[in-house]
């Protein structure tokens, strides 16, 4: 594709590997929570929590997946990022034209 790096798509790949990994992790570790809590084990509050935690993690690398995909595509949200547009600098106002009437009168 035009105008998209190998680099970053490779390093999308990379995260996303990851993120599938700690996925895979997350939900293996929430079924033993819940046989956990099911069979009313005593180590089931602590493995719930545990779980809760490590959603937080897994979280963390959703997201780091999503904006390294995204860098791919829309170069305007990575770090590196220097407008070059012709059109740097201007901003479009609504003013009204001059010709239209105000009500005021």
């Amino acid at each position: 594709m035009n105008g998209v790096s190998e680099h970053r798509i490779h390093e999308h790949e990379e995260v996303a590997e990851t993120f599938s990994l700690l996925i895979y992790l997350l939900g293996g570790f929430s079924l033993i929570a819940l046989w956990a809590q099911w069979k009313q084990k005593s180590f089931s509050k602590i493995i719930s929590w545990g779980v809760a935690l490590f959603a937080l993690v897994v979280l963390f690398y959703a997201q780091q997946t999503g904006t390294s995909g995204g860098e791919i595509q829309h170069p305007e949200i990575r770090k590196d990022f220097q407008n070059t547009s012709p059109l740097e600098g201007t901003t479009n106002h609504n003013t009204p034209h001059e010709d239209e009437d105000d009500d005021d009168d």
